[in-house]
């Protein structure tokens, strides 16, 4: 059986899809001013993200992660965006073959999911995209490679 969102999800999926953009853009952004050049910049950036796509929460799950570095989900912005969408369009709003999908792959057994859902993500969306602009923000006034 497919599974697959539904359109009643349409607009959560597509808020998250912006939240993540937002987010990914505010880390790109404030690596290009606080570095000398777009190729530094670019590869400080691209560790990063690759850092914070690492922590997407679906493959693998956190639960998956050594113990040591799992503070990683909690700082990847790609982590809410998915467990959002896990949780709503697979878990909460789910047929009996998502259900039967989220729990072969561990999805239900992770403590890590469930512990935080929405709107609380959306809230640490809108605290990592503010930290990162205004981190920004304080760069461009103050560094003099951004002036």
């Amino acid at each position: 059986t497919p599974v697959y969102f539904t359109w009643k999800l349409f607009p959560e999926v597509y808020l998250n899809v912006v939240l993540l953009y937002l987010a990914t853009d505010s880390l790109f952004q404030y690596f290009a001013v606080t570095q000398k050049s777009a190729g530094a910049a670019q590869n400080i950036a691209l560790f990063f993200f690759g850092f914070v796509s690492m922590f997407n929460g679906v493959a693998p799950t956190p639960s998956a992660f050594p113990v040591w570095i799992r503070w990683g989900i909690w700082v990847s912005p790609t982590y809410y965006a998915m467990s959002n969408l896990v949780i709503r369009g697979f878990i909460q709003d789910g047929t009996k073959a998502s259900e039967k999908i989220t729990e072969d792959v561990g999805f239900r057994d992770d403590l890590a999911y469930g512990s935080i859902n929405p709107p609380m993500t959306y809230i640490l969306f809108v605290i990592y995209i503010a930290t990162l602009k205004a981190a920004t923000v304080y760069a461009m006034k103050n560094l003099k490679q951004a002036k």
